[in-house]
């Protein structure tokens, strides 16, 4: 594997990027992998990339604006638009480096990242793939399916975090969710080369654990703090997000995983937007919306899918 730092410009602002490069592959067709919501770029993307890299597939893997290095003056500020746009720079850039074969590109995307892989699929029609994983494609509807107990306190926190914002005062955080299994390992200075990664909990607010991540970045030597408090105004701006509506505009092939037991995203609705693809495979595992990373099969799906589908292009 060889590791190269890559960032990159999107409306002005620098986002900071990582590209591996499979050993003895002259320019290799590319995958650029999101993480989900405001998550740090490496947050449980290992596992994947290497095998991925073992098949000859170059990863890109980068920090949206607002978050971990990459540029924005509100830190963890979580925009889906803003973050549409930085994907499709992300593009732009992959398009133009030496490194790797522009014309073979395709999209990874988590969570609710998955439905920025799929507006930017159907504005983009030179992709060669996509993979949606988890996908959260209505937000809103997730959250006034919990019941007014859940979405009023949720809505209001997030609704008196955006006057704050008029008024000039600080924001109001709360913590994203974010599942153990993601930090595995995280202490191995070898577990995401490029970086040293330490985490430690902090606390709790909200009724979720607080976590600090100090990060070390080997290429330019430059060092961050990083927690998992985000300024609740992102809530509106997220359950705004619909990308579900860009299903039928998606030209490339798509792979779709599911959990048949997701808290978040009902199954039934996820084989209910798979069957709108004009191609797509659907593939389900035992288990929740955060334990995608537990099931190692999984791995072998995603890279027998982009193998495919890069081959298909040459």
């Amino acid at each position: 594997m060889r590791y190269v730092h890559s960032p990159f410009q999107s409306d002005g602002l620098w986002c900071d990027g990582d590209l591996y490069l499979p050993d003895n592959v002259d320019k290799p067709p590319v995958l650029i992998f999101v993480h989900g919501l405001g998550y740090p770029r490496f947050a449980g993307l290992m596992p994947f990339i290497c095998p991925l890299l073992t098949a000859g597939i170059a990863v890109y893997t980068f920090d949206f604006r607002n978050l971990t290095f990459s540029e924005g003056v509100l830190r963890n500020l979580i925009d889906p638009g803003e973050q549409v746009r930085d994907l499709h720079a992300a593009i732009t850039h992959m398009r133009a480096l030496p490194e790797v074969d522009g014309e073979r590109i395709g999209l990874c995307g988590v969570s609710v990242s998955a439905g920025h892989t799929m507006i930017t699929a159907a504005e983009d029609h030179q992709l060669a793939g996509i993979g949606c994983f988890i996908p959260c494609m209505d937000p809103k509807s997730y959250v006034l399916g919990r019941g007014v107990r859940f979405f009023l306190p949720l809505y209001l926190i997030s609704l008196l975090d955006d006057i704050s914002s008029h008024l000039g005062l600080s924001p109001i955080c709360i913590p994203m969710k974010l599942p153990v299994y993601l930090f595995a390992d995280c202490e191995s200075p070898d577990f995401y080369p490029g970086y040293q990664i330490a985490w430690k909990r902090t606390g709790r607010k909200f009724g979720y654990d607080v976590l600090t991540l100090s990060l070390q970045q080997r290429a330019t030597g430059k060092h961050i703090v990083w927690t998992n408090l985000f300024p609740a105004r992102s809530i509106l701006r997220v359950l705004q997000f619909q990308p579900q509506i860009a299903v039928p505009d998606v030209q490339c092939p798509a792979l779709i995983i599911a959990a048949r037991d997701d808290s978040i995203v009902p199954y039934a609705s996820v084989q209910s937007m798979a069957e709108r693809f004009p191609e797509a495979e659907l593939v389900s595992y035992e288990g929740d919306h955060f334990e995608l990373g537990n099931h190692k099969e999984l791995k072998e799906v995603v890279v027998d899918f982009f193998f495919r589908k890069f081959s298909e292009n040459r």
